[in-house]
């Protein structure tokens, strides 16, 4: 029962990351076309605050499913993630999808 009242907020979380993959597709494709400059890579390391196991690999491989960012490591709740660009890694560390975890972890509680 208590995983059926999960569903909702599992579905919207879904939208939500569906929503960004396709901006950062649309956002690749114009670092790919652009002819005026290289793009800029970087690797940044923050730790969002996630408490549980679960939503901590689920941060994770959504920022790796979305184009233009990769999760290279996480180790004691600290992500190391490659972007394509700075403006790739802009707003990672309160993006909705975070937000989303995090309300899920404390409906949990």
């Amino acid at each position: 029962i208590m995983a059926l009242k999960k569903i909702p907020s599992f579905i919207v979380f879904l939208l939500i990351l569906f929503f960004h993959i396709v901006m950062s597709n649309i956002g690749v494709i114009r670092v790919i076309l652009s002819v005026k400059k290289k793009p800029d890579s970087e690797i940044i390391t923050f730790n969002p605050g996630l408490k549980k196991f679960s939503s901590k690999c689920i941060f994770a491989n959504s920022i790796t499913i979305t184009p233009g960012t990769f999760t290279v490591g996480l180790k004691n709740g600290v992500y190391s993630v490659h972007a394509l660009t700075p403006e790739f890694s802009e707003g990672l560390e309160d993006s909705t999808i975070l937000k989303r975890l995090k309300n899920m972890e404390e409906k949990d509680r």
